[in-house]
């Protein structure tokens, strides 16, 4: 049966394949245990969950998410956590175990401690803090009660941040219900303004602020805002002037005056580009040994976080293409159709005025050709018309009168047929003194367009007298009334 009362719950014999040394410490959310793997021989620190939290979906997903936080990130100065299990329905983890004191127990007892021990303490932490931000996690509660202090082999103070249970990972949705609207995450005196507003809201840059108020402590031995109540403490931090840090403490240098305030700054984006660049810009503070130390690992942390930087540019420029709304994906597309219909009919038009332009000069440089009248149509079969084109163009005169027949000499002998002197005659002659179905057919006899002439009317009489005497001469003269006399 679980027991609830924590003062009353006694540390366990084992958990797992580890063995229970001691308690090291209580909380609000479980016990601490001091451990070691009796295989192994390995001491670890073992984080036990509330077996009463442990009935609470909620809180389980908090612990796990700690585990997961803390696995996530590789660092020196991070504390590390081997392994996830269930003891009695409740889970724990098995971290690495540091022995030592905490920063906040340290400046309980020294109170504050100068410029070069600050920044062998600070510099590791930023350090750490820029390698949690690479993975993609948020610590959301950096104070000095989270930063462990322990001494390696040769007494260097050698700080590990703790307690990733408040941490907000990237990406995670979870995260969005664990956290509700109006819920505070961290410890107020060391809170961003904009985590005290929305938690659910912060970014990296509220770890920025914690670490620029750890550092004012350590610097001053005092925290930058009081209240007596917790509302009263909210309105500082969001309202109140900060007070420099060399006004407390003169010895102080003006630069890490404007360091301090730059990470405090209530609006994030007038702070440091990134906790890297902070760290940058306090290794102008340090030493020769310190900034040989950390220069590399600064510098190389801020080309990783302007690459990456860069690539979240160009994956939310090409998210952003991508997710355009179907409605202005049609928008567009339907502009697109009636730019190309517009361009085409212009095109046609053009081109149908291009081809009407040049038809109508062509037909311009054309002249025009005179019809060439023919027989009347009683002309006589065989007859060959011949075409007056002057005469047609001239103004049409009244019809002259019937002219008498030929008059034909009776004393006169009777002679062969004179050779005819024109072409027109010869064709003629030809064309009677050949057999009736070799002859040409003449054409279709079509009315002049206008009367014909006098002279037009006697040379058709006189074809028309040639024809009926089979004689192919032309007249000698012409009578008193107009007839031909034909030899």
């Amino acid at each position: 049966m679980p027991i609830l009362d924590i003062a009353a719950a006694p540390a366990p014999a084992t958990i797992g394949p580890y063995r229970i040394l001691r308690e090291i410490g209580r909380g609000g959310m479980g016990f601490v245990y001091e451990a070691v793997h009796e295989q192994l021989q390995r001491h670890v620190a073992i984080k036990l969950l509330r077996w009463d939290l442990a009935a609470e979906p909620e809180q389980v997903a908090r612990f796990v998410r700690e585990g997961r936080a803390a696995c996530n990130v590789r660092h020196p100065h991070v504390i590390e956590v081997y392994e996830f299990g269930q003891f009695q329905g409740a889970p724990y983890l098995v971290m690495d175990l540091v022995v030592g004191e905490t920063l906040a127990e340290s400046l309980r007892r020294s109170g504050s401690m100068p410029l070069p021990e600050l920044l062998s303490i600070v510099l590791p932490v930023v350090s750490a803090v820029a390698a949690a931000h690479e993975a993609g996690v948020v610590h959301r509660d950096l104070k000095p009660g989270n930063i462990m202090l322990t001494t390696d082999r040769s007494g260097q103070v050698v700080p590990k941040v703790l307690d990733f249970g408040t941490s907000k990972l990237f990406g995670d949705n979870a995260d969005l219900a664990l956290t509700h609207s109006a819920a505070v995450i961290g410890t107020p005196y060391y809170m961003a303004p904009e985590q005290a507003r929305a938690s659910r809201n912060v970014d990296e840059r509220c770890d920025q602020y914690s670490l620029g108020v750890i550092m004012y402590e350590c610097a001053t031995g005092v925290r930058p805002f009081e209240g007596d109540s917790i509302y009263d403490l909210m309105h500082a931090i969001m309202t109140a002037e900060v007070t420099s840090p060399s006004a407390i403490t003169p010895q102080l240098p003006r630069a890490f005056d404007k360091i301090v305030r730059r990470a405090m700054s209530r609006d994030p984006a007038e702070r440091f580009a990134s906790v890297s660049a902070l760290g940058a810009a306090l290794l102008e503070l340090a030493g020769p040994n310190t900034r040989r130390m950390w220069a590399e690992d600064f510098k190389r942390s801020s080309e990783r976080r302007e690459s990456a930087a860069h690539a979240d540019a160009r994956a939310v420029a090409r998210s952003a293409s991508n997710s355009r709304l179907p409605s202005d994906a049609r928008s567009d597309s339907a502009q697109l159709r009636q730019r190309a219909r517009r361009r085409w009919t212009f095109a046609v038009v053009g081109a149908l005025l291009v081809a009407l332009s040049f038809l109508a000069w062509r037909l311009s440089s054309i002249e025009p050709v005179a019809t060439q009248p023919t027989a009347a149509a009683g002309t006589a079969p065989g007859a060959n018309p011949t075409p007056s084109a002057a005469v047609a163009a001239q103004p049409s005169a009244a019809p002259p009168a019937a002219e008498p027949a030929p008059h034909v000499s009776a004393e006169a002998p009777e002679a062969a047929p004179a050779e005819p002197t024109n072409t027109t005659a010869r064709t003629a002659a030809r064309s009677s003194a050949a057999p009736e179905h070799e002859r040409p057919r003449p054409a279709p006899a079509v009315r002049s367009a206008k009367p014909q002439s006098a002279k037009a009317d006697r040379e058709s009489n006189e074809r028309r007298a040639r024809t009926r005497h089979g004689q192919a001469s032309s007249p000698v003269g012409w009578g008193d009334n107009g007839a031909p006399i034909i030899e």
